[in-house]
């Protein structure tokens, strides 16, 4: 199970490294102070979508705008879909 962690905290660190074309994000790195706008947040949810083939609410980027957050929260709806 550890190593599916991992490899989701890989994934979405991959993902928010390509929707804000950076690559120096970190855990704390914050959706909002990143310029994260709706535009991005679309383009996030689609990428989770496809990559984890579960819907992401919008919201949850509000909710949870840091990495980390936001990738625990994701995780718990992936697990709940599988």
């Amino acid at each position: 199970m550890a190593s599916n962690d991992t490899n989701l905290d890989d994934e979405m660190l991959s993902i928010w490294s390509e929707v804000f074309d950076r690559d120096d994000l970190t855990d704390g790195s914050d959706f909002f102070a990143l310029g994260g706008d709706s535009l991005m947040a679309i383009r996030l949810m689609a990428k989770l979508r496809g990559q984890f083939a579960v819907r992401v609410p919008l919201r949850l980027v509000f909710k949870e705008p840091t990495l980390s957050g936001f990738t625990l929260a994701v995780r718990d709806l992936v697990n709940t879909a599988t």
